[in-house]
């Protein structure tokens, strides 16, 4: 088919269509950026956590008070598996290949859990289901 060129009213229209478009596209390849800056977010909390656990441990037995509670203690949405699923994205080669396979399905913006699914080396892979359950030692 024969490409036309629009005039007038039909070319602006047409214009801002297009750039619509773009915006959009844009926004998704910006939502995949968010969700690795996230992530990477997670990674750092996951680090810190990592590098003071046996001192929170001690500190914990202390006061009487669990890992669980105190994970729970720091807010909604906050739990043990949830830390232990950040640390999960600490070391090189699992964050490597969380990026490399987040890009990949560059559609969508997916949780921690999905993250760590990412991250896990396929020949121990699980559903992102069953990754919550078992965390793998790093």
């Amino acid at each position: 088919m024969k490409e036309r060129k629009f005039t007038g009213w039909l070319a602006r229209f047409a214009s801002a269509l297009i750039r619509h478009i773009a915006e959009v596209d844009q926004l998704g390849d910006r939502m995949v950026e968010l969700d690795i800056l996230r992530r990477e977010r997670d990674r750092e909390i996951g680090r810190l956590y990592a590098e003071n656990r046996n001192r929170l441990i001690e500190e914990l037995d202390a006061i009487g008070m669990s890992e669980k509670q105190f994970c729970a203690a720091l807010g909604k949405g906050n739990s043990l598996s949830t830390m232990l699923r950040r640390m999960r994205l600490v070391p090189d080669a699992a964050w490597d290949r969380y990026l490399t396979q987040r890009r990949q399905r560059a559609d969508g913006v997916y949780n921690l859990e999905y993250a760590v699914y990412l991250a896990t080396e396929r020949s121990s892979r699980r559903s992102p289901s069953h990754s919550a359950t078992a965390p793998a030692p790093f």
